[in-house]
């Protein structure tokens, strides 16, 4: 977060206790270098620095969602850590009262933001040329078309199909 930018703060209340939950508040004091721009629902207002928030009636496992929003003061220090601590309460009593405070804590930098390149990835050429050797230039030489042991297995069976058919060419006409 750098000073002088927006803050956004989103809390969810839920109860999770197996009774409903009677004239619940949200009270959430601001640090001294934020300044409050807005809040929702319209359950909540903001008076003496402190964001407060009265939920009314939760039955068990209903939950609400409060977000506010904040500015960060323009001469906020490099460094410097905004806390925001909320804290649930209401008229029911409860079993379990460690679930009831939220905390937030964003740490103000005001440095250029750090830009992360890549490990430089040596690629290999999309065409790879030949080393440059000194000496003389290899005399070309030339190939024969069909070359190989499969073309040998073809020519043979082609000789072989030739001899047959004149073989039984030569047979039908002295027979």
């Amino acid at each position: 977060m750098r000073a002088g930018h927006e803050v956004v703060f989103a809390m969810t209340i839920r109860n999770v206790g197996p009774a409903v939950a009677r004239e619940v508040v949200v009270r959430d004091p601001l640090d001294d270098r934020l300044t409050f721009l807005s809040v929702s629902p319209d359950s909540c207002g903001y008076q003496d620095r402190v964001l407060t928030c009265r939920l009314g009636r939760l039955g068990p496992e209903e939950a609400v969602t409060v977000e506010w929003r904040g500015l960060v003061s323009p001469d906020t220090p490099d460094g410097y850590r905004l806390r925001n601590v909320a804290k649930v309460s209401g008229v029911t009593p409860e079993s379990r009262l460690d679930n009831n405070l939220g905390r937030a804590e964003i740490t103000v930098t005001n440095r250029p933001p750090h830009v992360r390149r890549p490990p430089h990835v040596e690629r290999p050429p999309l065409f790879e040329k030949p080393p440059l050797v000194a000496g003389p230039a290899p005399v070309p030489r030339e190939e024969l078309p069909f070359t190989g042991f499969p073309a040998w297995l073809l020519g043979l069976a082609g000789l072989l199909v030739v001899a047959g058919s004149a073989v039984r060419w030569t047979a039908r006409r002295t027979g």
